[in-house]
């Protein structure tokens, strides 16, 4: 019995791994506004456009600074955002060449989009003294 329960295991197809996108109440909608993320969401977004096949950027960021807000109560959640917001500082956070290697800043314009919208919260996020080092011009 136990050969045949190794055997069917064995035969069984890999399991799905899920895409990257956009996810409301668990259906994906579209591709990812963050490169690469799974960004789920059972409440606070809907879907939008004729086909429902899309979700309004500006309560995408909003669902986004919500999630962040829940992982930044803990001291745990504070740190983890503050190594992905190191390469706003100009210091490194890993080896991609993108984003400086955090996932959270792998999307220029979504990231900004974030930081436009909710500065207070990630200027806070960031450590005493912490400033945000522009890469191109700003102010």
């Amino acid at each position: 019995p136990g050969a045949s329960a190794a055997a069917a295991a064995s035969a069984a197809p890999p399991a799905a791994r899920p895409v990257a996108g956009v996810y409301v109440r668990g259906i994906w909608v579209r591709k990812p506004l963050i490169e690469g993320a799974i960004m789920a969401f059972w409440s606070k977004l809907n879907v939008s456009s004729r086909d429902r096949n899309d979700v309004d950027a500006e309560e995408c960021a909003d669902a986004t600074l919500a999630v962040l807000r829940d992982a930044a109560r803990s001291e745990a959640g504070k740190a983890a955002l503050r190594r992905l917001l190191a390469p706003l500082q100009g210091k490194k956070a890993g080896s991609s060449a993108s984003g400086g290697g955090s996932w959270l800043l792998r999307t220029p314009r979504f990231t900004n989009r974030l930081l436009e919208a909710h500065r207070p919260f990630f200027l806070g996020a960031l450590p005493a003294g912490g400033g945000f080092a522009p890469r191109r011009g700003g102010r």
